[in-house]
């Protein structure tokens, strides 16, 4: 797989220990090499220390796995602003996480009279969470149990 571009995210912390970042992009390779784009993410990333008063923190690299021209959801439930909310935590550092997955299919995944999703007995949430715990790490690299999930509202 060719990978055209590879998009830098440079996180900073300034003295209040806030947070900010800025984005960039680098080429990629013809190949599913990506040597030469990590060493230009680095190159990028240290110069761009050079010019801030603020501590670089951590340079991050994405790139496209799949990519096609997406069509339009035909539900007009399909909406950003709910999300099905989960929550796992690291099984060695006991560290919590979470993930937002927006427009969750409600048909699938809501019960009445609450926000919980079943984590078990819905056999939907539960083949997710096969999938999760099976692929997923945390931030330190450890395994993942996923803990919770839910539906929230208004999310940006």
């Amino acid at each position: 797989m060719a990978i055209a571009v590879v998009r830098g995210t440079q996180t900073f912390i300034d003295h209040s220990r806030e947070m900010s970042s800025t984005k960039f992009y680098v080429a990629g390779d013809a190949a599913d090499d990506l040597t030469a784009a990590m060493a230009a993410l680095n190159a990028v990333g240290v110069a761009l220390g050079v010019v801030t008063l603020c501590t670089p923190s951590k340079t991050l690299a994405s790139f496209p796995i799949t990519e096609n021209e997406p069509d339009i959801p035909a539900s007009q439930y399909a909406q950003r602003e709910v999300a099905l909310w989960i929550q796992y935590v690291d099984t060695t550092t006991t560290e919590y996480e979470t993930m937002q997955v927006p427009g969750p299919n409600l048909l699938l995944l809501a019960q009445a009279n609450t926000d919980e999703v079943d984590i078990v007995s819905n056999l939907t949430m539960a083949a997710l969470v096969l999938v999760l715990e099976s692929d997923l790490v945390s931030k330190a690299g450890n395994e993942i149990a996923v803990t919770r999930a839910r539906i929230i509202g208004r999310r940006s």
